[in-house]
């Protein structure tokens, strides 16, 4: 079968298909893509051009991958990064390989512009995809907890070879907490998003004593954070790093890292 691909790294040649990947979405997941949240995403945000493969048959668009950049920060110097976006595939063109032809070009492309590192929150169905036929590293030892605010543990935490959100760059801040339709509250050390009757801390350092006492949290963790007991559950993390100087290196997992759609 013959594809007309398209490997856009441009945002206004992008807005051409927006029509195009709405609608793949619409039938691959049963569900509306806002497009408000997907011009944010793709063509607002600050840190560049997202890097898009669009497979057709005849005119119809029958497979989507894509990565949008992301600032990170590895010790104190700033990281270009992309973030693993929307995978779709029509449904009578799936079991053809397509993702992973997608995804290949797109990291190749993803090199040669100078992006360090590739990373996203494959879900259980998806994550053996990633690891075996992409060589992502997957993480298994996060999950989500639901917790009250008085037994959260504050400590230290080392800032040597950590790899985190850029959250000094104020412009990408600003973008990143700008997401439509949602309301982010920041603090000093930590930001929180209302959900239901509890809040999200998608973002923190490890410094709560600020935080109301008396409310529930829901925060991503490691296993060595000592928070077995409150294990709701997991949420798995993955990687591909494009860049072989990047070596010894932890990730400080937040969940705004992953809250794009």
């Amino acid at each position: 079968m013959i594809f007309n691909k398209k490997l856009i790294t441009n945002k206004i040649e992008l807005l051409e298909y927006q029509d195009d990947i709405l609608e793949l979405f619409r039938t691959s997941f049963n569900a509306e893509l806002d497009k408000e949240i997907w011009k944010w995403a793709y063509i607002d945000n600050t840190c560049g051009n997202p890097i898009v493969s669009l497979y057709f048959h005849n005119d119809k668009l029958i497979g989507h991958y894509a990565i949008i950049p992301m600032r990170l920060n590895f010790n104190s110097n700033n990281l270009l990064a992309a973030l693993s976006m929307t995978t779709m595939v029509d449904i009578n063109y799936r079991r053809h390989g397509i993702f992973i032809q997608q995804a290949t070009e797109v990291y190749e492309k993803a090199k040669t512009l100078g992006f360090s590192l590739v990373y996203g929150f494959p879900n259980l169905k998806s994550a053996p995809g990633f690891k075996k036929r992409l060589d992502w590293t997957i993480d298994t030892q996060s999950y989500v907890i639901r917790i009250q605010g008085k037994y959260l543990i504050n400590k230290k935490i080392k800032s040597e070879n950590k790899i985190c959100l850029d959250f000094q760059d104020k412009e990408f801040l600003k973008w990143r907490l700008s997401k439509p339709n949602q309301e982010y509250i920041k603090k000093d050390y930590f930001v929180l998003k209302k959900f239901d009757d509890a809040f999200d801390i998608v973002y923190h350092e490890f410094n709560f004593l600020d935080i109301e006492k008396e409310n529930y949290y829901n925060l991503l963790v490691d296993e060595s954070d000592g928070y077995q007991n409150e294990k709701e559950f997991e949420y798995l993390f993955g990687y591909k790093i494009f860049d072989d100087k990047l070596i010894g290196f932890e990730f400080k997992k937040d969940l705004i890292m992953s809250d794009v759609f």
